[in-house]
């Protein structure tokens, strides 16, 4: 399933769909590094993305707080979920698609704006390999970013959030507005100014674009 309650469906093996299952130890806390563990993720599959992209001298982008857009279309999106019971935190579900392989007219088929890698780059994308570089940068920062959260990939991610210094529509739990995006912060959240000059952050919400 993807992001507020949607279903999420693909019958292409030729893509990645992949569960990372986490149990780390002494987690179950309000500044839990886990709570961005989406956007680490979303660092981790845009720098492997763009190591393809180089052949075509594009880069990814980040659109807050998980989806990997190039050229504006989807082509990844992350999703995260903690497994607790009682006062016990057993695990993290770690969920992440890829639009590795497809048709034209399988894209075309997908409600908003989206892309596969394959198109982008005019070659088929070697599944395996690709999810062995994931793999791979992902546990190789894996525990500096349990220890350090979110400033670690602050930097990375910051200077591929598409959105910064742009006016967006922005949909939270309790409410949809428009605001201009003026950064992001050391725990993640992203903060706006609304029109009446009012500065707020947001920690769970959607940019609608």
């Amino acid at each position: 399933r993807g992001r507020l309650g949607r279903t999420w469906v693909s019958d292409n093996p030729n893509n990645i769909y992949m569960t990372i299952v986490l149990k780390p130890e002494n987690m179950l806390k309000q500044d839990s590094p886990l709570q961005n563990i989406t956007q680490y993720m979303s660092v981790i599959v845009a720098e492997v993305v763009d190591v393809y992209l180089e052949d075509v001298e594009k880069t990814s982008q980040i659109k807050w707080p998980n989806d990997i857009l190039v050229d504006g279309k989807k082509v990844s999106g992350i999703l995260a979920e903690s497994v607790v019971q009682g006062s016990c935190l057993k695990g993290y579900v770690l969920g992440v698609g890829i639009n590795l392989n497809m048709e034209l007219s399988e894209v075309k088929e997908i409600d908003k704006p989206a892309d596969s890698l394959s198109l982008i780059l005019n070659k088929k994308i070697e599944r395996n390999l690709f999810l062995e570089k994931l793999l791979e940068k992902f546990f190789e920062n894996y525990d500096s970013f349990l220890e350090e959260g979110f400033l670690k990939i602050r930097k990375s991610y910051r200077i591929r959030a598409f959105c910064m210094g742009k006016r967006i529509k922005i949909n939270t739990v309790n409410d949809e507005f428009e605001a201009l995006v003026t950064e992001i912060l050391d725990d993640g959240q992203l903060q706006v100014r609304l029109d009446s000059g009012e500065i707020k952050n947001i920690n769970i919400g959607e940019i609608i674009c």
